[in-house]
């Protein structure tokens, strides 16, 4: 994720065109209004129809995977005018995991005191960030 753009970018000149789209779309309230009547239902919907892909065992659902998939879903609809089951299923839970993981290295490496630090934890949060 690191210069990527999906979380924070280096790029200015890139980061101040995604703020300014950002900012233009998150205070559109016709937009917002849009996106409460329509759109949460949509990717509520698009994503309960896969649900089975969130089992993590047999009738057992992982629900924030869940709950963070239909949240990306919106926010790529929104946001990037990427019309719902554009990205498939398997796409979106990889990038959900992906901002997960990513924000969990950013919580290890600004809480962790840097003498706790574990080897094995600091590479993987480290390949979090760098992917």
């Amino acid at each position: 994720m690191k210069n990527k753009g999906i979380i924070w970018n280096r790029n200015i000149q890139r980061w101040k065109y995604q703020r300014f789209n950002f900012s233009q779309k998150a205070l559109n309230n016709k937009l917002l209004d849009n996106a409460k009547k329509y759109v949460s239902n949509d990717a509520a919907d698009y994503i309960l129809k896969h649900l089975d892909k969130y089992e993590i065992e047999t009738n057992i659902i992982d629900t924030m995977d869940c709950l963070r998939s239909i949240t990306f879903t919106i926010t790529c609809y929104l946001f990037l005018e990427l019309p719902i089951g554009t990205i498939s299923i398997e796409e979106t839970k990889y990038y959900v995991n992906s901002i997960v993981q990513y924000f969990k290295a950013w919580e290890y490496f600004l809480l962790e005191l840097t003498q706790f630090y574990d080897e094995k934890q600091t590479n993987k949060h480290q390949n979090s960030i760098n992917n």
